[in-house]
């Protein structure tokens, strides 16, 4: 039976969060520029510097499933499957606030090496790992065994 891992709000974080923010403040920042202020280049700096943050941050997420011993990815037009064998390791953003987890592969896949992914939306401790994290990692640990 296939399990959801990702959060519902992966799509707007990947495709929708970049267009808005390139359309509405790209259009803010023409805008000055029209207006010769003398702080149009700052405007112009600080919103490229933010639109590489967010197109960095969110172009390596992925819709994560699972089924048995096998992750599907999905990036909205290919999916994969990947066996949790093949998983070299994970790693948890606790400090970020929607938790993002980070899973690296023994070898490359059709998106990379590595991909990142927003767990389903639970509320957790700072200092406790998110209830998938410990999910997904249990799941290797026992497809690793001989």
């Amino acid at each position: 039976m296939e399990r959801q891992l990702s959060s519902s709000l992966t799509f707007f974080f990947k495709y929708i969060l970049i267009f808005l923010w390139v359309c509405i403040f790209g259009l803010e920042v023409r805008f000055l520029f029209e207006q010769h202020d003398h702080e149009r280049f700052s405007y112009l700096w600080g919103w490229l510097f933010v639109t590489l943050i967010i197109y960095f941050f969110t172009c390596k997420l992925k819709a994560i499933s699972i089924v048995s011993n096998n992750l599907i990815i999905s990036n909205y037009f290919t999916e994969i499957q990947i066996p949790l064998k093949d998983i070299s390791y994970i790693y948890e953003f606790r400090t970020v606030n929607c938790r993002p987890i980070k899973i690296v592969f023994n070898k490359t896949t059709i998106f990379g090496n590595s991909i990142i992914f927003i767990p389903t939306g639970i509320i957790c401790s700072l200092f406790k790992p998110h209830p998938i994290y410990v999910e997904l990692e249990e799941n290797i640990k026992l497809s690793k065994k001989p």
